[in-house]
């Protein structure tokens, strides 16, 4: 299809026109799309560039939160696997009710899609609000000081590193759901995931930064944003 037959203009910006946003509103929700005419201060074609901005940096962000929240999940099960077994998590003498109440409901989604149930399937069903969880001050005596600090290196603070996470899956869980994220401090998020990535494996965290788009896009002007 060519540029002109794609409605397209020659840099590829779209071409909003007026009626665009009665469109949208329909398609998106009115609610939804308010907050970023609220913060174009009312200007319809830039509250869709905001829009899109938006959506191509939540985009961006899948691969890096994707890596943190895997390394963070193996890192804890390698390090209290070595001490509790491969069920580490069915242990009731260090465990709050949440916590065993999650495992065992992540045992049933496995066994309800017809999959044998398994250690490493029943982890993957975990949330990666369970392992934020896990770095909680009620932890601090078990799990922590007992195993999970020596996952990490160098070694942080129990608090700064339950702060950063959290601060993550808050994140994390705004792009899973599709809200606004253009208002947070999104270069302070991406260092929150280099810095947890960097204490588990320095490679990792050099591989995302390497791929990561996250800095190109935050730089870039938002009408130069045209992809997501």
């Amino acid at each position: 299809m060519s540029v002109e037959a794609s409605g397209m203009t020659d840099k590829n910006h779209f071409p909003y026109a007026a009626g665009h946003t009665g469109a949208f509103k329909a398609a998106l929700s009115g609610e939804r799309l308010q907050r970023y005419l609220d913060e174009a201060g009312g200007a319809e074609s830039a509250a869709l560039v905001l829009y899109t901005r938006n959506t191509a940096i939540s985009a961006a962000f899948y691969g890096p939160l994707q890596a943190c929240e895997i390394a963070v999940r193996n890192a804890v099960d390698a390090g209290l696997g070595r001490s509790y077994g491969r069920e580490w998590f069915d242990n009731e003498s260090i465990f709050r009710a949440g916590e065993l109440r999650l495992a065992r409901e992540a045992r049933a989604l496995v066994d309800r899609a017809g999959k044998t149930v398994t250690p490493g399937r029943i982890i993957a069903e975990l949330g990666f609000g369970y392992w934020v969880g896990l770095f909680a001050n009620a932890y601090d005596n078990t799990l922590w000081r007992g195993h999970l600090h020596r996952v990490f290196s160098p070694r942080p603070s129990r608090h700064d590193l339950y702060d950063r996470l959290n601060r993550l899956r808050t994140l994390r869980n705004r792009i899973a759901h599709h809200e606004p994220i253009f208002q947070r401090n999104l270069i302070e998020d991406y260092g929150r995931i280099h810095d947890v990535l960097n204490r588990l494996s320095q490679p990792v965290a050099e591989w995302v930064d390497h791929h990561s788009r996250v800095y190109d896009l935050l730089a870039a002007s938002p009408e130069d944003i045209d992809r997501f």
